[in-house]
């Protein structure tokens, strides 16, 4: 079974990852193409991510891609720079501790959020975009009601777990069922 996964770079470093809009369907439809289902990439100068579903762990393979991308040569370097996770549970931490240390400094944030609300304008039934917004959801109304993380419309979703844990877990068996 295909498990989400999570490749994130973020701060100073991000600027060197970071792709334009063109460069981010070119990019995403490779992954698409390597791992036989959905990608999502936001990209902004101090944080870009990618979201993809494998079997196994391509992360090594798809940051050299990404280095391609950006017309570097791949050093062993920067897979330290990067955030990995897999499985529902860890990416959805990740991706909202990564956003929310992101969300200090204004600057950073804004052009990421502005990225992530075009995709959500574009693709608002993206598979991968379904666990973002339920988690964002769960996170504003438990714990962050005065701050909009990634404030989009999550009307459509009915995540309403009482801990995180469990937001994860109905996430995935969601995930699973669409």
């Amino acid at each position: 079974m295909k498990q989400l996964k999570f490749l994130s770079i973020q701060g100073k470093y991000a600027r060197g990852f970071h792709l334009n809009n063109d460069s981010i369907q070119s990019f995403r439809s490779l992954v698409e193409s390597m791992t036989l289902s959905s990608a999502l990439v936001i990209s902004s100068p101090y944080r870009s991510d990618l979201l993809y579903q494998s079997d196994e762990d391509i992360s090594r393979k798809l940051l050299r891609v990404w280095c391609a991308y950006k017309g570097s040569a791949y050093q062993e370097a920067y897979e330290s720079r990067f955030t990995q996770a897999f499985g529902v549970e860890e990416t959805l931490e990740f991706f909202f501790v990564k956003l929310t240390h992101l969300s200090q400094r204004k600057s950073w944030f804004y052009p990421y959020a502005s990225q992530f609300k075009e995709i959500y304008r574009k693709e608002p039934k993206h598979e991968l975009l379904k666990p973002l917004l339920g988690c964002n959801k769960f996170l504003k109304s438990k714990y962050l009601p005065k701050v909009g993380l990634l404030d989009v419309p999550t009307h459509h979703l009915t995540f309403t777990r009482e801990n995180f844990h469990q937001l994860a877990t109905n996430t995935l068996i969601h995930f699973i069922s669409n």
